[in-house]
């Protein structure tokens, strides 16, 4: 009885001292980090080669193109013109609105007007960018929309390859916590449809809301091996690459060129794709072409606010590890 069994032993020797060895190196190179370039590279290509998404309806980008920056000979724009984009948005009744700009100064003439839209339009976001380490390279938002709690934050995490694959939703400054300019979008859209989120009893952190439940990223989540997860990060489930969302111009907004009903209920950004700007990032989709190509702030932003409401309202998939 033990004779053909030592015999079985000795014939898968091989196998039964090479399994456990190749395992525990591949486990130790995991835990070094050292596989955390091939993972990644290989949710890249899961972007890249996974079927076209239907195009998110519920979101508009307003885009300042190199046509735009022409039409206004300056920048940044001055706040007249500014004021008018945002009025004539508004009159179309969009959900929210999202101005992807820095506006930290005036811009005159028509400093005045800007005030006036940013009093009166209870729907709209700014961003700020927050620097705990060095205050002096922050951004401060709009003071008459921060003291309104209108302002979100659009701070963002790159990879050390400089490629974008997380998503912030909120960030802790000081004792509070400050929501993420995507975050505060969605979350102004969701409550016109009623959806709120419900923290768990056992732990808070972790949120249904709606169809989805939202689970912070740990340093270790992933492919990652001791990440920064400082805030409330995600993975960022991109819908698609550069040109996914519906676009228009500011000339198209300015002289009213715009389809009906495009707007209406929409979530609106606004933001920057001239080049000149350079308010560009690198995705998951710049690794698919020969030339690393990038996409513009907006479309990123645009990107993470349509994760938050697909994933609440439709039930889309959050990336998990």
């Amino acid at each position: 009885m033990w004779q053909p069994l030592k015999q079985q032993l000795w014939e898968w020797r091989g196998v039964l001292i090479t399994t456990p060895v190749v395992a525990g190196i591949a486990i130790a190179f995991r835990l070094l980090g050292w596989l955390q370039p091939y993972e990644l590279a290989a949710l890249d290509q899961y972007f890249c080669w996974r079927p076209k998404e239907p195009t998110d309806e519920r979101i508009v980008i307003v885009a300042m193109t190199e046509a735009d920056l022409k039409r206004a000979g300056r920048w940044p724009i001055t706040d007249r013109m500014l004021a008018q984009v945002l009025e004539k948005i508004n009159a179309q009744n969009p959900a929210a609105i999202g101005l992807d700009l820095y506006r930290d100064f005036p811009v005159e003439p028509g400093h005045a007007d800007l005030l006036r839209v940013f009093e009166t339009t209870p729907n709209l976001v700014a961003i700020e960018y927050i620097d705990q380490q060095n205050p002096n390279n922050a951004v401060p938002p709009p003071r008459i929309l921060s003291e309104r709690g209108l302002v979100g934050a659009n701070n963002v995490v790159n990879d050390t390859d400089g490629i974008l694959r997380r998503s912030l939703l909120s960030l802790k400054v000081n004792d509070r916590l400050q929501p993420s300019f995507s975050m505060l979008l969605a979350g102004i859209y969701l409550e016109s449809k009623n959806l709120f989120p419900e923290p768990l009893q056992q732990d808070p952190r972790i949120f249904q809301w709606g169809k989805a439940m939202f689970r912070p990223l740990a340093s270790n989540d992933g492919g990652y091996v001791g990440i920064d997860h400082g805030g409330y990060q995600i993975f960022l489930n991109y819908r698609g690459p550069a040109g996914t969302f519906r676009m228009v111009t500011m000339t198209d907004v300015l002289e009213d060129n715009i389809p009906d009903h495009l707007i209406n209920d929409s979530i609106v950004l606004i933001g920057a794709t001239a080049v000149s700007l350079n308010d560009f990032f690198y995705t998951p989709y710049s690794n698919d072409t020969t030339i690393r190509e990038s996409t513009a702030g907006v479309e990123v932003q645009a990107n993470m606010v349509s994760q938050i409401i697909s994933a609440v309202e439709d039930g889309r998939p959050l990336l998990k590890t």
